[in-house]
């Protein structure tokens, strides 16, 4: 691909940032952008193939399918949707808080570990088969986005709503104390994204930056901060700024290269073999075939066998060369435009009532997250599960809180009857019953 064209692709993507309303592809092309800078990058070194312009291609349809498809509809008839009980909220709020807090109760706090590169990937160690941890990953952004849609629809200001300042609590004090350096960037995501699907107001890209450049501030400081307390980094001579950038770039490719390379080669897909291993372990049944993708990939840069019993950190692969490996070429760009499609129609509200938005805007969370991370089997599987124990969860509570004061009305209705009938005859006709 000529110097010419990538510089023209460079410069349409961006115009297009520049003028494109805050959505969940606009947040993510300027990641995925830095990959590909990484793999120019690579590139160059000796014996290496160049990706890049495959890269670039599914970009630019990851951008089309995004723009093509349009927002979501609303029926012009439609009506608000009815707000749930703000008990109802607070509770499924509050338990998603206790189990996120039970897990770094039990399982310690990652960021005050001695072997912090290690104890941030320990999501299961709190017990309760898993629960915990993955309440912290998943529910307190279920919690979160429903206090937040619910918040939206009552017509409350949210800054000043006890329920939705719990679930924001809930979700970036965890995410400070989880040990990933972009735990925290990826929860500004999520309220980025939560509170602009709800407001009517649009906001570009660049009128974000404008708007909130000390949010990036604050990024920048916490991943120097808690990359100061990871050994490989504690030696490191170089700035802040540069560990910053390499890791945006070259560190972010070397996946995503392994396995496009391997697609190259023709390396079997394992999308099916992932599904499987990950259904056995959550089962509690044998692992299956022994890994996934992303374990591969991962044993294969740190150079360890990948059946080793060996610590080999989470790597993100990427969507663009998951679906490459799993497809091929041509229907691996489909996915990508598809992935696109799917992104615009998931965002914003339909109106139909405040549980399917929340769900809605949480599975575009989970869609978004697999087109910059990759590990779709992964995705699926979580971010499925978490929605329909959340929404159960809501229903629940919901109905719960509704019998009870349901209850408490029918104590209450005949002590106000014998009340009004020992008034006598005057007091009854010249009265009526509050309750009738």
């Amino acid at each position: 691909m000529s110097v010419v064209l990538v510089a023209a692709l460079l410069a349409a993507g961006v115009v297009w940032l520049i003028r494109v309303p805050v959505g969940l592809v606009p947040l993510a092309v300027p990641q995925l952008g830095f990959v590909g800078w990484g793999l120019a990058d690579l590139s160059t070194r000796p014996s290496s193939a160049n990706h890049l312009p495959y890269y670039l291609m599914a970009l630019v349809l990851l951008v089309l399918g995004y723009s093509l498809a349009g927002p979501r509809g609303r029926s012009e008839n439609s009506s608000p949707a009815a707000p749930l009980p703000k008990s109802a909220v607070l509770l499924v709020v509050l338990i998603a808080g206790a189990l996120t807090t039970y897990h770094f109760a039990v399982g310690g706090i990652p960021l005050l570990s001695n072997q912090i590169e290690r104890a941030r990937f320990d999501f299961a160690n709190s017990g309760l088969f898993g629960l915990p941890g993955r309440m912290y990953l998943f529910g307190s952004i279920f919690a979160w986005m429903l206090a937040t849609v619910n918040g939206h629809v009552r017509g409350v200001r949210l800054l000043t709503d006890w329920t939705w300042i719990l679930a924001t609590t809930f979700l970036v004090v965890p995410a400070l104390l989880s040990g990933f350096k972009g735990r925290l960037a990826y929860v500004a995501v999520v309220l980025i994204f939560g509170l602009v699907a709800v407001g009517a107001r649009r906001i570009t890209m660049v009128g974000l930056g404008r708007r909130y450049w000390w949010v990036a501030a604050i990024l920048f400081l916490n991943f120097v901060a808690v990359a100061g307390l990871y050994a490989t980094y504690a030696a490191e001579p170089r700035s802040g700024l540069t560990l910053l950038q390499d890791r945006l770039t070259v560190i972010a490719a070397e996946p995503a290269k392994t396995v496009l390379d391997w697609a190259d080669a023709g390396h079997r897909p394992m999308m099916a073999n992932d599904f499987d291993h990950l259904t056995r372990k959550y089962a509690g049944l044998d692992g299956g075939s022994g890994y996934t993708l992303e374990r591969e990939v991962s044993t294969n840069l740190i150079g360890i066998s990948p059946r080793s019993s060996g610590f080999a950190p989470p790597v993100t692969v990427g969507a663009i060369a998951e679906l490459r490996l799993t497809f091929g070429s041509i229907l691996g760009l489909l996915s990508i435009l598809a992935v696109g499609v799917v992104l615009r129609r998931l965002e914003g509200l339909g109106n139909k009532s405040v549980l399917t938005d929340s769900a809605r805007l949480f599975i575009a969370l989970g869609v978004y997250t697999f087109a910059v991370r990759g590990g779709f089997a992964y995705y699926v599987l979580n971010f499925a599960a978490m929605t329909v124990l959340m929404a159960a969860l809501t229903v629940a509570c919901t109905a719960c809180l509704r019998r009870s004061r349901s209850t408490e009305g029918a104590r209450e209705r005949p002590r106000t009857q014998r009340t009004a009938g020992s008034t006598g005859a005057v007091g009854a006709i010249g009265k009526e019953d509050p309750v009738q």
